[in-house]
Parts: structure tokens; C-alpha cells; sequence
């Protein structure tokens, strides 16, 4: 046999392969899913994230037909999670409900084995809610100017509370203290859940975490909150007041979650998995309930969640360059 014939001969068996490969995945995405799909969230139980991603769980099984079950895996800022996903068979049967921390996670960490853009596929984005600011109610402040005079006078003695180094609260708090030029202890928790009980019990004096989480704490009394982060007020809780209206002009942190996948995921599963989730986002009985527990529908789907997603680690990374905060 010639060179010719033989390059001719690897040639066809590699389409062969391919023609194969592509067989074989339009056969995974028509007939998806046969089994239970996992949803991995990267906090533990009981956060706002955990909330949306049990709702969108339960929704999303009973669209596709087929149960969706949460796994938590908190720790290192949401990174065990994002890994897991992006290291995952593309499937469609392994799924990560992205949270805003990863993004700010992105951002600030050089060292991460998974690159967002890269490793992960935006299907939708789903919901949003403001963080906000609060205190344990031994602060003797009520509002955002008066915790400003506060820890002005007390350099270096105000603590606050995050799920994480790089996670959301952790970016809220040190964008309060660059713009407010503020010396206050970072206080870092393995979850959200953790770090607002932290605050609730008084070993910690304050904390930045999402408005959902810290509801039932500031309505029994454990906690005080003195203001939301976003830049208008939240449908959710109108009588809070901004940061930007009570003490911090120009201050704004919103926080959302999203539906992703391993990157390589077959078009035909993605775009499945897109409709879905519109269909639950837009169904009004379905943004009624998410309301209720404290989240508000958001929906965007994957291309345009993408764009959304690239221009926040942007965003984020510059706030983390300006004041000298990003990991190497």
C-alpha cells in the first residue's frame, strides 16, 4: 500500500469516527433524560442559592420528566462545585446552578483548575435578589451612615462575615470599605447559612449576604438590616432603603444564579434545557412562588446569560485590581 492509499485509509476511518461520535450524541440529546439529572449548588443548605436551586430542581423535573436532585458542595468559594461541573461527562446529566460568587470567584483567583468561559456552558440565567447590609443588634447603629461613623471611630475593630474568600460578601464588604475608606475585619465562613448565623449570635458585628437568606433572622429579631446593596429598592422589601440613598452614594452589588453545564454538552440538551427554563421562569404561578421565597424571576437565556456573565467577571476583576485584592 502507498502513502497515498494509507493517508486515503486514515482519512476515511477518522470520519467514519466522527460520523460515529456525532450519531452517538444526536442519540444521547433525543433521547434526554432517561435518568435522574444532578443539580450541584456550591453552598450548603439553606441559602438563597440553595433555595433557587431546590425550585428550579422541582420545576425542572417535572418539565423534563425526569427528577432533578440537589447535591450540595460548598467550600472553597463555590470552586468544588464550579469544578465538579466543568470536569463532568457533557452529558446534560450533571448540571451547576452558577451563583454570583462565581463569578466574583473568577475574578479574583488566577489559580482556578476550570476557567468559566472555557469549561462551562450558560443555559439560562435564572433569578436575582439584592444582598443587603446588616448588623447583630448590639451595633448601635440603624442606618448605613451611622455604621460609616462607627467604624471610622473604631479602626480595625468592626468585623464582617462572608461565605468565602473572593465570595459575594466578601466583594460587598471590601467595596463598602474602599469606598467608604473604611479599616474593618474580614471574617470568612465555609457557607452563606454560616456566616449570617455568625452574625445572628453576635460573633461576628455585621455581614453582607443576600436579602433572602437573612429575612427570617431580621424578622425574629436576631439581626438588624440597615440597607440593601442594589441601586434601586427591592420589590421584595420596598421600606429598606438603598446603601446609595443612606450613606455611600454610587455604591451597587446585586446578586443572581444561573443554569450551566460541561461546555461540551450537545447543542440539542442545551437548547432543551433553555426552553425549560423559560417555561418555568415565565409561568406566572412559578414567579409567584419564587417571590414568596424571596427571589425574583430574572430569566435570560444562554447566549445573552453568557455576555451578562463575561462583562461581571470584568467588572469584578477591575474592582479586585483597584484595590489590590486578586489571588496569584
Amino acid at each position: 500500500m502507498t502513502n497515498i492509499d494509507l493517508r486515503r485509509v486514515r482519512v476515511a476511518a477518522l470520519a467514519a469516527g466522527l460520523a460515529a461520535l456525532s450519531v452517538s450524541i444526536h442519540s444521547v440529546a433525543q433521547n434526554y433524560p432517561n435518568k435522574p439529572v444532578r443539580l450541584l449548588v456550591g453552598f450548603v443548605p439553606g441559602g438563597s442559592t440553595d433555595l433557587a436551586g431546590r425550585f428550579i430542581a422541582q420545576k425542572l423535573g417535572e418539565v423534563l420528566g425526569q427528577q432533578v436532585i440537589v447535591e450540595n458542595r460548598a467550600g472553597a468559594g463555590t470552586a468544588l462545585a464550579n469544578e465538579r461541573a466543568a470536569t463532568s461527562a457533557p452529558d446534560g446529566y450533571t448540571l451547576l446552578l452558577m451563583a454570583a460568587s462565581g463569578a466574583g470567584l473568577s475574578a479574583a483567583r488566577t489559580d482556578l483548575p476550570y476557567d468559566i468561559n472555557r469549561d462551562l456552558v450558560p443555559i439560562a440565567r435564572a433569578t436575582s435578589t439584592t444582598y443587603v447590609v446588616m448588623v447583630h443588634p448590639s451595633v448601635p447603629v440603624r442606618s448605613v451612615k451611622d455604621l460609616i461613623a462607627l467604624a471610622r471611630s473604631r479602626p480595625g475593630k468592626l468585623s464582617y462575615a462572608s461565605e468565602g474568600i473572593a465570595a459575594s460578601a466578601h466583594i460587598n464588604g471590601e467595596l463598602f470599605k474602599s469606598m467608604a475608606k473604611l479599616d474593618m475585619l474580614h471574617v470568612p465562613f465555609k457557607g452563606g447559612t454560616e456566616s449570617s448565623t455568625a452574625v445572628a449570635a453576635g460573633h461576628v458585628d455585621m455581614g453582607f449576604p443576600s436579602l433572602t437568606a437573612t429575612l427570617p433572622m431580621a424578622e425574629a429579631g436576631k439581626i438588624r438590616l440597615l440597607a440593601v446593596t442594589s441601586a434601586r429598592r427591592s420589590a421584595l422589601k420596598p421600606d429598606l432603603p438603598t446603601v446609595s440613598e443612606t450613606g455611600l452614594p454610587g455604591y451597587d452589588r446585586s446578586s443572581w444564579n444561573g443554569l450551566m453545564g460541561p461546555s461540551a454538552m450537545p447543542k440539542d440538551i442545551v437548547a432543551q434545557l433553555q426552553a425549560a427554563m423559560e417555561k418555568i421562569l415565565n409561568h406566572p404561578q412559578a414567579r409567584e412562588q419564587l417571590m414568596k421565597i424571596g427571589l425574583e424571576p430574572n430569566y435570560l437565556p444562554g447566549e445573552q446569560f453568557g455576555l451578562y456573565l463575561r462583562n461581571e467577571i470584568a467588572q469584578i476583576s477591575r474592582l479586585m485590581k483597584a484595590i489590590a485584592f486578586v489571588q496569584k
